[in-house]
This record gives structure tokens, C-alpha cells and sequence, in this order.
């Protein structure tokens, strides 16, 4: 699942206005999601998450002090290079994303046969 994110946002890499930096520019409320490991320096452990972009920004702005401009920058390093953001803790805006075997299983079959085991033809996720 990990790799199946990290696939389609670096496949939206490879131009000033790609998804993912979109992604990192909008402050909005109900913002896009940002996933990435995350080592919680209080709890000694490394787990992915996922959160919007927008609650990621205003946790980092009050806890690091970082503007827009190196918020995004430092962000766009972090999930391109598959680094690890390292935090003091993490608030209940973080959700844990959880490994389906099924999931990476459906995933290892290729993009095509993912997108149409978990969306509809217009994009939308397919109801179980």
C-alpha cells in the first residue's frame, strides 16, 4: 500500500504544476491527503500516516515555525526521496494507513487492473 501511494504521487511528478504540488500548495480547509512515514520521536516508532495537507501545515507551522514557501519545499524533498519526517508527537489529525494484503496484491497487478478493482470509470471509489 505504501508503494502503491508513493506510485501515484511521483507519478504525477515531472512539471512545475504537478498533482503533488498542487497537492502541497493548497492551505483550504479540506485540503488534499499527504501521506508519509513518520518516526514519533515520543512513542520511538516509525508508522505510516496520512493527513490533509492543510492540518500537516498548520501542526508544522505551530511546532516548527515554517512558512508556505519551505513548508512545501521541505515537504516535496521528504515524499520524492521516500525520507522520513521525524516529529515529537502526533495529534488525532494523523490517521495510520494500514497494510490489506489484498490491497498490495491488486496493486502488484498494475495500475490498470487497480483502478478498475477500486474505481468506477468516472473516478469514483467503487462501493463493496
Amino acid at each position: 500500500m505504501i508503494k502503491l501511494i508513493l506510485f501515484i504521487t511521483i507519478f504525477s511528478l515531472g512539471n512545475g504544476n504537478s498533482l503533488l504540488d498542487r497537492a502541497l500548495s493548497d492551505f483550504r480547509d479540506h485540503s488534499y491527503f499527504i501521506s508519509l512515514r513518520i518516526k514519533i520521536k515520543s512513542s520511538n516508532t516509525t508508522k505510516q500516516l496520512i493527513i490533509e495537507n492543510d492540518d500537516l501545515y498548520r501542526y508544522l507551522k505551530k511546532y516548527e515555525k515554517l512558512n508556505t514557501e519551505t513548508y512545501a519545499s521541505m515537504l516535496r524533498k521528504k515524499l520524492v526521496s521516500g525520507k522520513i519526517l521525524k516529529l515529537k508527537e502526533v495529534n488525532s489529525d494523523f490517521k495510520e494507513v494500514v497494510n490489506l494484503d489484498t490491497v498490495n496484491e491488486n496493486a502488484k497487478k498494475g495500475k490498470d487492473h487497480f483502478f478498475k478493482t477500486y474505481f468506477t470509470e468516472s473516478g469514483v471509489i467503487k462501493k463493496e
